[in-house]
């Protein structure tokens, strides 16, 4: 998936918030991987969602 360029951004009117437990999954791998790391980011359309699925995967 190609990201949308700040011009797309400002003209959407909706926009994807993707899959938040697919989101915690691959977080959750992610923390695995790299131990030492304190700081994960969503994108453009995450939400509370994703958030609670942050906190299922215990990352």
């Amino acid at each position: 998936m190609r990201g949308r360029s700040h011009a797309e951004l400002d003209e959407a009117t909706e926009l994807d918030g993707g899959d938040p437990q697919q989101f915690g999954a691959l977080c959750a791998d992610m923390a695995k991987r790299l131990p030492k790391l304190r700081v994960v980011g969503g994108r453009c359309g995450s939400d509370m969602r994703h958030i609670k699925a942050l906190i299922a995967a215990d990352v």
